[in-house]
């Protein structure tokens, strides 16, 4: 390839400073030689001849110009060159008998069996080919001068032996390959050879490193290199075209067919290029002189491992999962092997696994991360910019900052195994589609974040396959302490996990886009994207909403084009808590997607007409608006949940690609939106810093780890007709994360919703209140207009850690608590033990078997029954469990509950566990819910006002009136006052009994009772109608459950 004429003489080495300046083969160059410092002077062809610089010379070539397609992908007869060059072609061209179009209809017959129509001229249609140079050598200006004009065609083409060796043995000069295989060949046919020779003659610097690259070649005509066919080194290049493209003979053959050769073996390098450049390799210093050329080796380039390779099975398959520790090596493997994939360890989970994430985009993208983290920090806060000038410059050079979550729900399998297939499809595809979201976007994979999950459930799937229990939920929760919902904690940071996810990504990669893949019950729609049911927390600003019902549609409507059915939009699920939408404060959008479930791996069968008839915001068997077009029913396996869940992530990506800088420009925006402030917010919310310490301290972190900037009064103020010293901290809502601070610090007021006038209520998704200083015992005031006193600097509040409530000394031994753990595993006994375990509160769990064998006043002073069904409770697991997981406590523990009361010990019942409490120990207490309607009575998750008995030991230390988190409980009525002490209870007016959330006929538990002391025999009953450790946010409540710990 050059721009200037070159002689070449027999056994002279081409040097190539430049090459012909047609754009592809210029822009071609561009991307080559210019990133290659020391490149330029010595030619393409001598730096390629160097490991170090062959290896920034692959990172550095991509295809950026295809040019126009002809038929099949190929270019036309009248394709590349001059009129004149065209002319010279004459019927020789792929219209001719044997052409490139008839080698192309071969190729796609090779793929699938069966003929293809030619592709029309210009169609934009996506190619069943790989990544193909195909180079087409002229002759011009005289019998010594070459030009090399080049295209860009094809997407996939897994190339076989067969094939391969069919297209070589119809070649027109069979010596020339038995000239490889040591055998005699014709004078007249030798000289076809003559990149052979040369590669035995030359030097070990000089040409020879290229018959690796080019075992056979046929002078002068069309080559095309494929990457890796079957059975072939991974750079191999094949002559495949028959025909040349010269209309002239040359008189010296000899230095012709060597110049050829040699220009033909330069294309060959090049066009390995892209090839090589998607895998990674180590670099080398460059290999000592070799003393024979039977010592010398071909470049061995890093193979990325398949999944099979490492998992022992393609994911998707069924009654096929793996534990933790091996997805780890999958994901370390690939990373090793691919540029365009690094791997970082982020830190350690609960319970100590490596905690991990994977970062996908392009070998260039990936060489300057720090530069591209720093641009998109600056876009997260416009204050950064001092010019609108250098705003637009750092929206033209970024990119989309895309983060991938999977798996935070263990039993969700699909998401253990859609990022191995994900990871693995953007590491080796080299498609046009792919290339442009690795250049386009930086991809944050998180293949789990809850890897201590992934282990457990893998681990009970193997050990019960083919067992009754095959695709049962596994007897414990599959979070150490959060369960379900460690989903939930989005905003309150009680998790490890959480924790790492936010410091390491969000807060540092600031994502335009999170993904969030989850999956849902079997029985209704396949797939469910936004947009999102109303109500939208009213936070979120507008334009995150319509990027999310954008996005969310889009990619509904890519997955409904590739066939995929039972796809619902607007339905399920809502977009009010932040507990599951970290981003919605944070200037991006969450894409939550919910792929219907199997039995774990275990495939499913579900005729039609047992799919649901009703569903929330859609009927599962029926065609409507936002379900166009309903799963017909059938057999329903974990495959078809990792093609839908990989399918759908990559339509995002696409989508993050493609509309790169309407991503950038929004996300920008929103930020300017929080900076500048909204008319209707108040301007700052007004700390006072004398409250109690550790309420304090856990609230101000909450806010600082979600970005928030906390300043402090430098002098004293007043505010609404009260006087704050000097100290007191000061948030104003001019900043970039102002609504997180907003709707955490405000009361909420969901909104009153209906499945039809009159009707029922419509059921939130989650919960309605999220009100931290209500939630904390914390006070925060709301100033409307601004505030005449100076601030500091944003600030980073103390730390005061918990004091342990229970103290040991000679007069008060330590108390002897028991958990009670059921194998029916309940989320509010894994966030009763993060309480405990976070506070120093020293505790065992008690398992059914130990309940039901009695002499528990032997062994415990206290027993502790978390929020669970009485149901639950008294049953347990169903009997296709093995034991000693089935069964709960049965009659003989009600009984040794009752015994262990009366004998003097203390049982405090959490929440619906006050309603087995009542029942099994026959309490004279009555619920007055029991039985009532969502018309009659609901609160789906709310703060209520609590009025106390202060006098009472269980309330000591507590104020008057305080709060309860109510979330389908009981509330008392008491039959026998003589054994039965009130400690606190709901208001008498009904108007007073709502704080923060929503609630629907308060009247129903006006005045009634929310906390009990039931004496029995010579023990005591604490029946909770509220969850007082509710997720570990209610601290205003914790002393009501620590007390009951120390009563006597």
């Amino acid at each position: 390839m050059a721009d200037e004429a070159v002689r070449l003489s027999a056994g002279e080495e081409l040097s190539v400073g430049a090459v012909h300046p047609r754009r592809t083969a210029f822009e071609l160059r561009q991307c080559a030689v210019s990133r290659v410092p020391d490149a330029g002077g010595a030619g393409l062809l001598d730096a390629v001849h160097e490991s170090e610089r062959l290896d920034r010379v692959r990172a550095c070539v991509h295809l950026l110009d295809t040019g126009p397609l002809g038929d099949g992908g190929l270019p036309g007869s009248d394709a590349g060159g001059r009129r004149r060059d065209r002319a010279r072609q004459g019927r020789r061209g792929h219209d001719a008998h044997g052409g490139a179009r008839r080698v192309l209809r071969w190729l796609h017959d090779e793929l699938d069996r069966r003929s293809h129509r030619p592709i029309p001229r210009g169609a934009n249609r996506p190619l069943d080919l790989q990544l193909v140079f195909l180079v087409r050598i002229v002759r011009c200006a005289g019998a010594d001068r070459v030009r090399v004009q080049g295209c860009a065609v094809g997407e996939r083409l897994p190339l076989s032996r067969p094939l391969a060796d069919g297209l070589r043995d119809q070649d027109a000069h069979p010596d020339a390959h038995r000239a490889f295989r040591r055998r005699q060949a014709r004078a007249d046919n030798r000289r076809r050879a003559a990149l052979h020779v040369a590669a035995q003659t030359r030097d070990p610097g000089g040409i020879r490193a290229l018959s690796a690259l080019l075992p056979r070649v046929v002078a002068h005509r069309t080559a095309v290199a494929a990457r890796r066919p079957a059975g072939a080194d991974p750079d191999l290049v094949r002559a495949l075209d028959r025909h040349g493209r010269s209309s002239a003979r040359l008189d010296d053959e000899s230095a012709l067919t060597l110049r050829r050769s040699i220009v033909l073996a330069l294309a060959a390098v090049l066009l390995a290029v892209p090839a090589a450049a998607q895998q990674r390799r180590a670099r080398r210093p460059a290999p000592p002189p070799a003393p024979a050329p039977a010592a010398r080796r071909p470049i061995a380039a890093a193979v990325i491992p398949t999944p099979r390779s490492v998992l022992g099975f393609e994911p998707g398959d069924d009654r096929k999962l793996v534990e933790w520790p091996v997805l780890v090596r999958y994901f370390e493997a690939l990373a090793k092997a691919s540029d365009r994939v690094d791997y970082r360890e982020l830190g350690k989970t609960t319970l100590g696994a490596p905690f991990i994430a994977l970062v996908i985009s392009s070998p260039q993208n990936l060489k300057r991360l720090d530069y591209y983290r720093q641009l998109n920090a600056n876009l997260a806060d416009p204050r950064t910019f001092r010019t609108s000038r250098a705003a637009r410059d750092a929206l033209q050079a970024g990119k989309t900052i895309v983060l991938i979550t999977s798996s935070v729900h263990s039993t969700e399998v699909g998401g253990h195994l859609s990022p191995v297939a994900l990871a693995y499809r953007l590491a080796t595809d080299t498609g046009a589609t792919t290339r442009a979201i690795l250049d386009n976007v930086i991809l944050w994979l998180v293949p789990s974040l809850n890897p201590d999950g992934v282990t457990i459930v893998a681990k009970w799937y193997n050990r019960t396959l083919g067992t009754t229990a095959e695709g049962t939920a596994p007897p414990e929760l599959y979070h150490h302490y959060a369960g379900h919902d460690n989903n939930r904690d989005w905003y309150a940071f009680t998790q490890v996990e959480t924790r790492l996810t936010v410091d390491s990504l969000y807060n540092v990669w600031h994502p335009q886009i999170v993904h969030d893949i989850h999956q849902m019950d079997a029985n209704g729609a396949r797939l469910f994207l936004p947009p999102y049911l109303d109500p939208v927390e009213p936070n979120v600003d507008p334009l995150l909403i319509d990027g999310v019902n954008a996005l969310g549609s889009a990619m509904a409507w890519e997955l409904a084009g590739q066939g995929k059915t039972g796809i619902s939009i607007n339905s399920t699920y809502d977009a009010w808590t932040p507990a599951r939408a970290y981003q919605h404060y944070h200037g991006g959008v969450r894409i939550l997607s919910e792929t219907a479930s199997a039995d774990l791996a275990t495939p499913v069968d579900i005729p039609f007409d047992r799919l649901q008839a009703r569903a929330r915001g859609y009927n599962p068997r029926e065609r409507s608006w936002n379900f166009t077009n309903p799963w017909r029913g059938g057999r329903w396996s974990l495959r078809d949940i990792v093609s839908y869940q990989t399918e759908g992530a990559y339509a995002l990506l696409v989508h993050a690609a493609r509309e790169r800088e309407r991503w950038l420009a929004n996300f920008f925006n929103v930020e300017t939106h929080a900076v500048r402030g909204w008319r209707e917010w108040p301007y700052a919310y007004v700390i006072p810093a004398r409250q109690d310490s550790v309420a304090l301290s856990a609230m101000l972190g909450i806010l600082r780890r979600g970005g928030v900037e906390i300043r402090t009064a430098l002098q004293s103020f007043s505010l609404q007709g009260q006087r704050h010293a000097a100290g007191t901290y000061v948030i104003v809502l001019r900043q970039p994360y102002a609504a997180f601070a907003k709707t955490l610090l405000e009361v909420q007021h969901y909104p009153d919703r209906r499945q039809y006038p009159g009707g029922p209520p419509e059921r939130p998704y989650d919960v309605t209140a999220h009100t931290l200083p209500l939630l904390m015992g914390v006070t925060a005031i709301a100033a409307n207009d601004s505030l005449r006193v100076p601030l500091s600097a944003p600030i980073t509040p103390r730390i005061v850690s918990p004091v342990p409530p229970l103290h040991e000394t000679d007069l008060e031994p330590a108390v002897r608590i028991g958990l009670y753990k059921s194998y029916d595993a309940t989320i509010d006994e894994g966030w009763t033990r993060w309480v405990f375990d976070t506070w120093k509160v020293p505790y065992t769990s008690l398992v059914d078997s130990v309940v039901r064998a009695g002499k528990l006043r032997d062994q415990f002073d206290v027993i502790i029954l978390p929020d669970q069904r009485p149901s639950e409770i008294l049953e347990g697991l169903p009997p296709r469990y093995p034991a000693p997981y089935a069964g709960g406590i049965g009659p003989d523990g009600s009984d040794a509950l009752r015994q262990f009361v009366t004998d003097g010990g203390t049982l405090i019942a959490l929440n619906e566990a006050s309603r087995f409490a009542i029942q099994a120990l026959l309490l004279p207490v009555r619920n007055v819910l029991e039985a009532i309607s969502d018309e009659d009575f609901y609160a789906p998750g709310s703060i209520f006002r609590l009025e106390l008995d202060t006098s009472h030991a269980v309330a000591r230390g507590m104020p008057r009136e305080a709060v309860g988190w109510f979330q389908g409980g009981p509330a008392f009525e008491v039959l026998d006052s003589t054994v039965t002490h009130v400690i606190g209870r709901w208001p008498e007016d009904p108007t007073r009994v709502l704080l923060s959330g929503w609630v629907l006929h308060p009247e129903r538990i006006a005045g009634k009772a929310a906390i009990l002391d039931v004496q029995q025999g010579t023990g005591h009953v604490i029946l909770f109608g509220i969850r007082p450790q509710y997720r570990g946010q209610s601290i205003a409540s914790y002393p009501l459950l620590f007390n009951s710990l120390r009563l006597k």
